[in-house]
């Protein structure tokens, strides 16, 4: 069994401090300094241009596990780029070769990102991180397929689209 992340001071996570209608775009690596609330805690942030801040509980996840090194990069999966002392959230547009890619975002278009510098991006929800559905069409046909041969009991508990 996993054990759950504790949002406790010392431990390294990552803020967002920007949210557009509960969607949030990039990510900055921080350190829990104190919880200010029942909800609220101050955080240091890694870049020392921005001072220790209060923020939500909602605006906080662990940092993610590093990618596995064989980790394929396809046209248009889901990415988080660093870039600018955080991660931006954005899709692969173009495979340049020799380990490089075109990535699109939604609010500052296209940037060349080395894969090194490139992870798949996730969500943390309910304490788990869910990694992207990148081809809903396989899984749909898959699930028609599974209820087709009333296999019910192999059925995820859980569907995230």
């Amino acid at each position: 069994m996993v054990e759950k992340f504790k949002f406790d001071p010392g431990n390294k996570v990552e803020v967002s401090n920007d949210c557009s209608g509960g969607i949030y775009r990039s990510w900055f690596t921080a350190t829990i300094i104190r919880w200010f609330s029942s909800d609220k805690l101050l955080v240091e942030f890694d870049d020392e241009d921005v001072k220790p801040t209060v923020v939500g509980l909602h605006q906080l996840r662990p940092v993610p596990t590093l990618e596995i090194d064989d980790w394929e990069v396809k046209i248009g999966d889901k990415v988080e780029a660093f870039r600018k002392h955080r991660w931006w959230e954005g899709r692969v547009s173009e495979d340049l070769g020799n380990g490089s890619f075109r990535v699109c975002f939604t609010d500052s278009g296209e940037i060349v990102f080395p894969k090194d510098l490139l992870r798949v991006h996730r969500k943390w929800i309910n304490h788990n991180w869910v990694p992207p559905i990148t081809n809903h069409k396989e899984l749909l046909m898959e699930l028609k397929t599974q209820m087709r041969e009333n296999r019910i009991s192999e059925l995820p508990d859980c569907l995230l689209l």
